[in-house]
């Protein structure tokens, strides 16, 4: 019995440590892997209106994402924005998850608000973070100066 639960015990490391490698070697390879960790600089992602104008102007054209509610995208929103809130996350964000993933490669997404950037903020972590969307900016100041 003692010889069966040392070679039990073998076993299920060698599959533990199996599973680790695995693990290391496809968050090596994996194409959208997630940062192991990451130090954000303050505004790293930040866009003023008129770089974002000049994306937007840009053979890739950008995807725009408006992070406001729904009353304030009815008031108005750049062509062909895409409303996504942070709150509404769970509800708005599987209808929409073709047409970002779907975007032209390498077509950036900007990210926008009231311009405060407190709710644009979440929305552009979670598209970076969570979907693992690249480039994604935060629009700083208002859409309207576009």
């Amino acid at each position: 019995r003692a010889i069966l639960e040392v070679s039990l015990k073998r076993q299920m490391w060698h599959v533990l440590l199996a599973s680790l490698a695995l693990t290391v070697i496809l968050l090596a390879v994996h194409p959208q892997r997630p940062p192991w960790y990451r130090i954000l600089e303050s505004g790293q992602f930040d866009i003023s209106p008129a770089k974002a104008a000049t994306l937007a102007a840009g053979s890739n054209g950008v995807l725009w994402i408006d992070s406001r509610s729904a009353p304030e995208y009815m008031e108005g929103h750049p062509v062909g924005a895409l409303r996504l809130s942070q709150d509404q996350w769970a509800e708005l964000a599987g209808p929409l998850f073709q047409a970002i993933k779907g975007r032209p490669p390498g077509q950036p997404i900007i990210v926008f608000d009231d311009g405060t950037g407190q709710r644009s903020a979440g929305v552009a972590d979670k598209l970076r973070f969570e979907w693992g969307e690249e480039p994604v900016f935060l629009l700083r100041g208002d859409w309207k100066e576009l």
